[in-house]
């Protein structure tokens, strides 16, 4: 929906001095203008998007668009006053991918739960952090079981899900003194992606904008958490199905296939070529 599409800021930033050298004067009717601008080409994307759904799908919207103009308003962002929103600018920032619908309504919300840990929490420190962990591994083991009987669709749906809460809840690397058991388990959430994708290329999905949220989220968690954790963590996947290993051919057989001197051509009779000659 439009709402879901919007992104509140909920960090305020001390906007700049008039003395700084990038200040830029915004006034209210500039405000007025670009909150215009977002709503429009935001409204039209969302005309966009239920159209895109078809029977017996539903639409996953992975990333929302962003209003630039606040968050730059806001100094969340640097650099020069961005543009008016576009209709052309929010679509390419939309990631989103279809699924089956009864898979989703049977697949946990494990953003849910997480927030569910935040609100009961009661300890200190990084206590939390294992709480998380074990969520994250019982979605592991969901997927892998979805695998085995050959469900790759609620596979898929686990996976979207866990990793859209891991994704969106940093907590579990930001606060945590077990940075090998963070790793561990995104190095696994990467086998398993693996697996999914190479059967969704075989079925000939459309992959592009799941492939391109689950690349922003490698750079994420191979750059800055692992950074932060002093831990290398990968995040590998790959969208291309299994190779069917072929036979060989025996090294000895093609030797000998080299060696075997090739049929002699049969010689024309002399009584095909008198014919030829009488024809012409």
């Amino acid at each position: 929906s439009l709402q879901c599409l919007k992104r509140k800021h909920d960090v305020m930033a001390t906007p700049p001095s008039p003395t700084d050298g990038d200040y830029q004067e915004v006034t209210a009717e500039m405000r007025a203008a670009h909150a215009q601008a977002f709503d429009t080409a935001c409204s039209k994307l969302d005309e966009e998007i239920q159209k895109i759904a078809c029977d017996g799908k539903v639409l996953i919207l992975l990333k929302g668009a962003r209003n630039e103009f606040d968050a730059w308003d806001d100094g969340m962002i640097d650099g020069p006053m961005p543009a008016m929103a576009t209709l052309e600018g929010l679509r390419s920032e939309l990631r989103y991918v279809l699924l089956g619908k009864d898979e989703w309504k049977e697949t946990p919300n494990y953003a849910a739960q997480v927030h569910r840990i935040f609100d009961s929490h009661l300890g200190g420190g990084t206590s939390m952090s294992y709480k998380l962990f074990a969520l994250f591994g019982k979605g592991l083991g969901s997927a892998r079981t979805a695998l085995r009987s050959a469900s790759h669709e609620r596979a898929l749906c686990v996976l979207v899900s866990l990793t859209k809460a891991m994704v969106d809840n940093d907590d579990w690397y930001c606060d945590t003194d077990a940075p090998e058991q963070a790793a561990k388990i995104v190095r696994e959430l990467g086998t398993l992606w693996s697996s999914v994708l190479a059967t969704a290329v075989s079925e000939s999905r459309n992959l592009e904008l799941l492939l391109a949220w689950l690349t922003s989220t490698r750079k994420q968690w191979e750059v800055d958490a692992s950074d932060h954790l002093g831990v290398k963590m990968t995040f590998a996947f790959s969208a291309k199905p299994p190779i069917t290993p072929t036979k060989a051919k025996s090294t000895k057989r093609a030797a000998e296939a080299e060696l075997q001197p090739s049929p002699a051509k049969k010689p024309k009779s002399p009584m095909a070529s008198t014919a030829a000659s009488v024809d012409t």
